[in-house]
């Protein structure tokens, strides 16, 4: 799709749009967004968020990720959340960022996740996810295995 973040994977679900913003970004050239459409309905259950994700291959030697980025956030439902997330699989693990309960309009900050890597990991994505209404931007997300990028 035109304006989409290459190498990202994402089905946009009915309520929302993923683009690349120009305009509103942390630094560099663009940011990503997730927003939810101006006729948004409540459908409930899976299609009540929209994620974004970067599958990378589990080929390097390590026991902790972490991902770090920016994130930026406006009129996010208090009924909804924006944050980021990891998932190891074969789904041995997933982390989000929901209980941090970031909703309404916030500014640029820096979030970290981390989590542990089994034996049984064979790949993860990272990537970020917004519950319900709203808007929000990533940029800068890093992945680290053991602290290294």
């Amino acid at each position: 799709k035109e304006n989409s973040p290459e190498g990202w994977r994402f089905v946009e679900r009915q309520n929302y749009s993923i683009a690349l913003d120009e305009e509103t970004v942390f630094n560099g050239n663009y940011a990503v967004s997730i927003t939810s459409k101006e006729d948004y309905q409540e459908l409930g259950g899976i299609n009540e968020f929209q994620y974004i994700a970067y599958n990378l291959p589990y080929n390097f030697q390590g026991k902790r990720i972490r991902v770090s980025g920016y994130m930026k956030t406006e009129n996010v439902s208090d009924k909804g959340w924006a944050g980021f997330y990891i998932r190891v699989d074969p789904f041995v693990d997933f982390i989000n960022m929901r209980s941090y309960n970031i909703t309404g309009t916030t500014n640029w900050a820096k979030y970290e996740l981390e989590v542990d890597i089994n034996d049984d990991a064979s790949s993860f994505s990272v990537g970020a996810m917004m519950a319900n209404q709203g808007k929000m931007w990533i940029d800068n997300l890093e992945v680290f295995v053991d602290g290294v990028k």
